[in-house]
């Protein structure tokens, strides 16, 4: 079972919650919605109120608006606490704010939705649209500012002077929002504008007296998710949380499995006992980075990482036992063949009956290829791995290559080294995979390993181009002692 089945299951019984806490840990159960929306030469047509939860959108309500521009959003079950998206005919939105007080009036003109909207009878709305306004006046001078800066060269002589006009409106735009904010430290509207604010770390000089960047990222990082609070479950049901998440992982995060990692641990750990949280960060994560959806070495690291240290019967409580011991067991035939570890020796059959060691051959870098002889991409790529293992033999340098044939019979397999002319390799071939199960993982074939002198996976998931890669970049590693 991958973990995208459990997502999946587990997500209505989070999109469909209505309930806040307040301030002394007792819900506070949502009124009925009542939204009254007046949209001057607004499109006649169905409309629909759109949720949000991380990622994902889902249609909560709709209703038709007449030839008078005017829409009506009515029913006895509360909406589920958070933003929601207004979708019109003619596909223009805006967004508005629902939590325990959802009854509102609307009005605003179609070519300037935002820009005009007014909001009455709901404070979290009249605070939102406040703001927007607000900040609108200052973004109509920051820019141009902004793109006159971008284009400068620093050494300009008028560089410093709009540089710092620029930085000014943008402090007094924070003043602004800040000092309304401020008023009300209670309202939803606070907790949602201050998740999305960034980090403001100043400048970190180095010995060399120039800003240490490097130190500037880390700090930056760890404050991340300051503005959070994570004991309110609405956040998760507007872009914020998302948005933030994703910039996380993927902008903030060098992209190799030993940063996600730790990138997740620090974040999934920092959630553990806020469970909405815990549970989407785990979910978020181990999909976004699920082996075979991803462009990255070792992502079956990851997968393992997560579902062995979050996955289990203590904390996974959203999945029931048998989802545990699916994901359990998937990551325990991956566990073995992670990159950095002592590569699992296989011992399985040759072409002439004899059995083959990978441990046996002599060459210092070996390549585990895993292959099916009907593989469109294995028919491809077999002669590319050909190619570069006989030029590699010729230059002095070589490889072995230990090749596994999978799910095929021996006459096929016979037939496709014949065909590519692969006897140079070692060529095994276990019709019950019990001599590789568990070993070396494979998600799709053709499945490249490498493995060094010492016998440690320096690399998998490659194309045979890739191969002189890993196998330089451990060499210059093992040359300098590192």
């Amino acid at each position: 079972m991958k973990l995208i089945n459990y997502l999946l299951l587990a997500l209505p019984t989070l999109l469909f919650a209505c309930q806040s806490t307040s301030p002394d840990g007792n819900p506070k159960v949502a009124e009925s919605p009542d939204i009254q929306i007046h949209i001057d030469q607004g499109p006649i047509g169905w409309a629909y109120l759109v949720g949000i939860y991380g990622d994902q959108r889902f249609k909560l309500d709709s209703a038709q608006m007449d030839e008078k521009g005017d829409l009506h959003f009515q029913r006895e079950e509360p909406y589920p606490q958070g933003v929601v998206y207004v979708l019109l005919a003619n596909s223009a939105s805006f967004p508005l704010i629902v939590d325990v007080d959802q009854t509102m009036k609307v009005n605003t003109v179609i070519n300037e939705l935002i820009g005009q909207i007014k909001v009455e009878g709901n404070l979290e709305n009249e605070l939102l649209y406040g703001i927007t306004h607000q900040e609108d006046v200052y973004n109509r001078q920051i820019e141009p500012l902004n793109s006159q800066v971008e284009a400068m060269d620093p050494s300009d002589p008028a560089y410093p002077a709009l540089a710092a006009r620029r930085d000014s409106l943008v402090r007094a735009r924070t003043e602004v929002t800040d000092n309304v904010l401020a008023k009300y430290p209670d309202a939803f509207v606070t907790k949602f504008k201050n998740a999305g604010k960034n980090p403001d770390i100043p400048d970190v000089m180095g010995p060399d007296g120039q800003p240490d960047l490097n130190v500037k990222l880390v700090r930056y990082r760890r404050a991340f998710w300051d503005g959070v609070d994570f004991s309110d479950e609405r956040l998760l049901r507007t872009p914020v949380i998302y948005n933030k998440l994703n910039r996380y992982m993927t902008e903030l995060t060098i992209q190799d499995a030993d940063s996600i990692i730790q990138s997740a641990d620090a974040l999934i750990n920092r959630v553990k006992e806020d469970k909405p949280y815990f549970k989407f960060f785990v979910n978020w994560i181990g999909l976004k980075y699920e082996p075979g959806k991803v462009n990255l070495m070792d992502a079956e690291a990851v997968y393992v990482h997560l579902v062995q240290n979050y996955i289990t019967r203590d904390l996974a409580f959203w999945a029931d036992s048998m989802q545990i011991y699916g994901l359990q067991k998937r990551a325990s035939e991956m566990a073995a063949s992670c990159v950095g570890l002592k590569a699992p020796d296989v011992i399985s059959t040759d072409p002439s009956g004899q059995k083959r060691s990978i441990y046996d051959m002599k060459e210092p870098y070996i390549v585990v290829y895993m292959f099916n002889p009907n593989c469109d991409h294995c028919i491809a790529e077999t002669p590319q791995l050909l190619n570069l293992f006989n030029q590699w033999k010729r230059e002095g340098k070589g490889f072995g290559v230990y090749a596994i044939a999978l799910d095929t019979d021996p006459e096929e397999w016979q037939g496709f080294i014949k065909k590519f002319n692969t006897s140079a390799f070692v060529n095994v071939f276990d019709p019950t995979n019990a001599s590789i199960y568990a070993k070396y993982y494979v998600d799709n074939t053709p499945e490249i390993y490498v493995l060094n002198p010492d016998r440690i996976i320096i690399g998998k998931n490659l194309h045979p181009e890739q191969i002189p890669i890993i196998i330089d970049r451990d060499k210059k590693r093992q040359g300098s002692g590192s």
